[in-house]
């Protein structure tokens, strides 16, 4: 299994986008074989496919199959979904949608925020290090957000950790949608590392990608942290009238770092924060990676290390 998950999803969605329904089907017959433990994912995208092609028993059937398994998916994202519309007045995906209401409901019950820590083996050196934040993209969690960051672990430059929302999507999916409890539940969990880790680190580094990308910006420019550098990879920012404002008033000092696909839906608005933040004298690195979507580019290690450099 030599092809990460990331990038089989990578390849899915550029099919998907593509209008190759077939290729589509058969790369995720494929990933299911590799990656079992990811059908919360593949049932999910073959029902949708399956439904635009509005063949509603096949849809019907793979949202089944994640149902038996144990799984779910958060009803609110079935219903806004548009590839569902041939299937939503079927008795079958009511039933489903009823089961995965009531298992969001049971999981919200125990759900509560996680973070994984990676350090450097401890015998290498005395030096302090930069410890990097992570925030997970919508609809991931901690443990898979974290490698994509551990290079920098692995190669001696700094320590990460990796938070995860207690806000869940599904099996293994979260998010950071209610703003007001991420921002808090963040706040909390790195204050309580640097509480008793302040001694080991050097500086504070704040990451993300997506929506966890956009929380981190407005975290950093509230003062909620206070890192001094900021790497945001492919943002999802909520709020531009609020994001210039910020930034107006930003009395705080970091160095940004944007990483954008030039495929993504949301690179204008990526744009258009690095406007404001140059106008307003805040060190702002963009690099925009050809044909590349709203994902991580392949040479992000590379990236990272040069960065922690600097």
């Amino acid at each position: 299994m030599d092809k990460k998950f990331w990038v089989y999803q990578n390849e899915f969605f550029d099919l998907y986008l593509a209008g190759k329904i077939a290729e589509a089907l058969e790369l995720i017959d494929e990933i299911e074989s590799n990656y079992p433990n990811k059908a919360s994912k593949t049932k999910y995208w073959k029902a949708c496919i399956y439904s635009l092609k509005n063949k509603k028993k096949m849809a019907i059937k793979a949202l089944k199959e994640l149902e038996n398994m144990g799984y779910w998916i958060s009803p609110e994202m079935l219903q806004r979904d548009k590839d569902l519309e041939n299937i939503r007045k079927e008795p079958e995906y009511i039933e489903i949608l009823n089961i995965f209401k009531q298992r969001q409901a049971d999981a919200a019950r125990f759900s509560a925020p996680l973070r994984v820590e990676l350090n450097p083996p401890v015998d290498i050196s005395s030096d302090r290090l930069p410890l990097i934040v992570a925030l997970h993209w919508r609809m991931g969690n901690a443990e898979d957000f974290s490698t994509f960051w551990k290079g920098a672990v692995e190669n001696r430059k700094a320590k990460l950790l990796t938070l995860q929302s207690s806000q869940q999507a599904g099996t293994e999916m979260f998010c950071w949608d209610d703003v007001e409890i991420a921002k808090k539940e963040v706040k909390t969990q790195v204050q309580e590392y640097l509480s008793n880790n302040s001694s080991e680190i050097s500086q504070l580094i704040l990451g993300g990608a997506s929506q966890g990308a956009g929380l981190a910006f407005e975290l950093a420019l509230e003062g909620g942290l206070e890192p001094e550098k900021l790497i945001l990879v492919v943002p999802a920012f909520r709020d531009m009238d609020y994001i210039k404002e910020l930034i107006k008033n930003n009395m705080n000092n970091f160095k940004v770092y944007l990483i954008a696909g030039e495929k993504d839906m949301l690179l204008k608005k990526a744009k258009t924060v690095k406007e404001l933040l140059v106008e307003s004298n805040i060190s702002c690195m963009m690099k925009i990676y050809p044909g590349m979507g709203h994902t991580f580019p392949e040479d992000f290690n590379e990236v990272l290390l040069n960065i922690l450099d600097e």
